[in-house]
């Protein structure tokens, strides 16, 4: 998980992009992990089908509704 995290923040075309980390059950070792390869946040995963459902309306509300993020850079 880590890698993959740090592999994109590496690349120029993709590190713009919010990194959203699930976590079964994360131990504060792996959040700090997380967070330094570039993670944008961590979010435990939940334990029910219905509780991943809620998590991801409010989610999808976040990042799509609520969030203001960066614009992207036009090509020089």
């Amino acid at each position: 998980m880590i890698d993959a995290v740090r592999s994109i923040k590496c690349n120029p075309e993709l590190r713009r992009i919010p990194l959203v980390v699930l976590a079964r059950r994360p131990e504060p070792e792996q959040v700090d992990a997380a967070y330094e390869a570039g993670a944008n946040t961590l979010i435990a995963k939940p334990v029910t089908f219905l509780a991943l459902v809620k998590l991801m309306k409010v989610f999808t509300a976040y990042w799509l509704e609520t969030a203001v993020l960066r614009r992207e850079r036009e090509a020089v």
